[in-house]
């Protein structure tokens, strides 16, 4: 976790944004690209990757959300929504 953490801030600057707060309260947090990044073919190969990658994922919730409609019992569509998520993530996820 701490690897990508380190990775994420090498790519991406993070600032709070004191003007546009959450809830009239909190500061939201701004990221942006570092110019390293934009002008770099890694962003190129980034955006690409995650283009086919869609491809896959996609297909696979919706059949994983219709195998959990019918294959495993939910006592609401909150409780569906987070099994499936939490089942997708496990099954397909890192």
């Amino acid at each position: 976790m701490l690897t990508y953490i380190l990775s994420m801030l090498q790519v991406v600057d993070i600032s709070l944004n004191r003007e546009d707060k959450l809830f009239g309260v909190f500061p939201k947090l701004k990221l942006t690209d570092k110019g390293s990044y934009v002008q770099s073919s890694t962003r190129e190969y980034d955006i690409m990757a995650f283009k086919y990658l869609s491809w896959a994922v996609y297909p696979l919730l919706i059949g994983y959300g219709v195998y959990s409609l019918i294959y495993q019992e939910h006592k609401s569509w909150y409780s569906w929504v987070l099994s499936m998520l939490y089942g997708f993530l496990l099954t397909f996820g890192e």
